[in-house]
């Protein structure tokens, strides 16, 4: 935490920002953080502070604090006032009359996350913090019901009923220590539940699920969705409760997230905007990127092909069970992927779980590869005359092919997440080619190989 002291003077407002932008600059604070920052410091010292409205005596102090999330801390001598609570927006009283600026106050909470002012001693000090965009500190609520250890039931049902009025999200009750670190939760309906007289030390459950003000939203939404809560903590640093988020702030980021893995795993790159409210030039813009990639991958198929065409030369028939190898190979692919890239995506599934997915999945391909494959045969033998060795050399590849995707389908996401790709960006690509590849190689090589060509 760095401080500065200057004298009570508005003149001394540059040296202020200036200390401000270099300490945000040293901590990699982001630039756009880095600007509301300064421009917050400039209304403040402006618009709110003691001496911004005549008092020219005592120090103003500002303490910043930077590391993923921005802290700063205002405080000066002089008259107390609260501007969170009583701004004065008539501009035309004189400086020396007039109370802090609606309007300052105002923008310095559009500009900020977090806003709170105490008066300690004989000094007014304001408190401003500013989050990462995406973080949970972003969304979250600073009206949360806070208990203590020493409380009773009763007294912790009276805490609850006076926050009720302006609070949606009473819940639970989070119990915190003199410092307001986080030691505990409690439900309203477990407080209901217990005799009035009992401590919240001997009903709250201490092991918390929570994030941290630095966590990603989406990290805050998939704990909320995982332990099925209605809100869920947020804690700084020193482990001292911050806020809450609520379930139902976290919907909307889920469903953009959806959106966003769907519009990935299809090829597209994704769009902010609603489908009929996108330009076709837009929505063709993204399409063909993969378009083009997948276009050229195709030129392997056609190499394989190329390279055995006498094998087709000498049976033709062989050119029309391709379709049906090459779609079964890319279906069984893609089944695998989904599965593995949901599996990953909720935390079911871990990079270190390679060895036992690739056995897991090779297991289902013989199954599904065995079961195709039977009826495959039988399909193959009747609609060609009984030809008993070119079933067998059909149904055989068509079991190598869907063990092989299956395989592929499960070790190219993880592989992804391994060395730090999108395994839904590259999923839908690779695999489509790697699977179409396998498909033709392991066709050829074992149709060659039984009939004889």
């Amino acid at each position: 935490m760095k401080n500065l002291t200057v004298a009570a003077k508005v003149e001394n407002l540059h040296k202020v920002m200036d200390f401000v932008d270099k300490e945000l600059k040293k901590s990699d604070c982001p630039r756009k953080m880095r600007s509301r920052a300064v421009l917050i410091t400039e209304e403040i010292f402006t618009n709110i502070s003691n001496y911004a409205y005549g008092s020219e005596t005592g120090n103003a102090t500002v303490r910043i604090s930077a590391d993923k999330d921005v802290l700063l801390e205002f405080s000066d001598s002089g008259v107390s006032y609260n501007p969170l609570e009583k701004p004065d927006p008539d501009i035309h009283k004189s400086a020396q009359e007039r109370e802090p600026s609606g309007l300052g106050i105002f923008m310095v909470k559009k500009m900020a996350d977090n806003v709170e002012y105490k008066h300690s001693g004989n000094k007014n000090i304001l408190t401003v913090r500013m989050y990462p965009e995406f973080s949970a500190g972003k969304i979250m609520s600073t009206e949360f019901v806070c208990l203590k250890k020493e409380m009773t039931v009763t007294e912790a049902l009276g805490q609850v009923r006076r926050a009720m009025p302006e609070n949606n999200t009473v819940y639970t009750g989070y119990v915190t220590d003199a410092d307001g670190r986080l030691e505990g939760v409690v439900t309203v309906r477990e407080l209901l539940l217990v005799h009035q007289d009992t401590m919240i030390k001997d009903v709250m459950n201490p092991d918390v699920v929570y994030a941290q003000v630095s966590d990603t939203q989406s990290y805050a939404a998939d704990l909320i969705n995982q332990n099925d809560f209605l809100s869920l903590p947020v804690i700084s640093r020193e482990n001292k409760l911050e806020g809450i988020v609520a379930a139902h702030d976290v919907i909307g980021i889920i469903q953009k997230e959806t959106t966003y893995e769907i519009e990935k795993m299809a090829a597209l790159n994704p769009s902010e905007k609603p489908y009929f409210k996108t330009g076709i030039f837009t929505l063709s813009r993204n399409r063909i990127p993969w378009l083009l990639v997948l276009m050229l991958t195709a030129t392997i198929t056609g190499l394989i092909i190329q390279n055995f065409e006498d094998a087709l030369l000498a049976a033709p028939i062989l050119a029309t069970f391709i379709p049906m190898l090459m779609d079964t190979a890319g279906n069984a692919g893609s089944q695998t992927s989904a599965m593995i890239i949901r599996g990953m995506a909720l935390g079911e599934i871990k990079v270190n779980d390679f060895i036992k997915l690739i056995w897991r999945e090779a297991q289902v391909g013989v199954l599904c590869g065995l079961t195709l494959g039977l009826v495959n045969f039988v399909r193959v033998y009747l609609m060609n005359s009984g030809d008993a060795v070119l079933s067998i050399a059909i149904t055989i590849s068509l079991i190598v092919t869907v063990i092989v995707s299956k395989t592929v389908g499960c070790t190219i996401p993880v592989i992804g997440k391994k060395i730090g790709l999108d395994p839904t960006v590259m999923a839908a690509p690779l695999i489509t080619t790697v699977t179409d590849v396998t498909a033709l190689f392991f066709y050829f090589y074992i149709a060659k190989l039984i009939l004889g060509i």
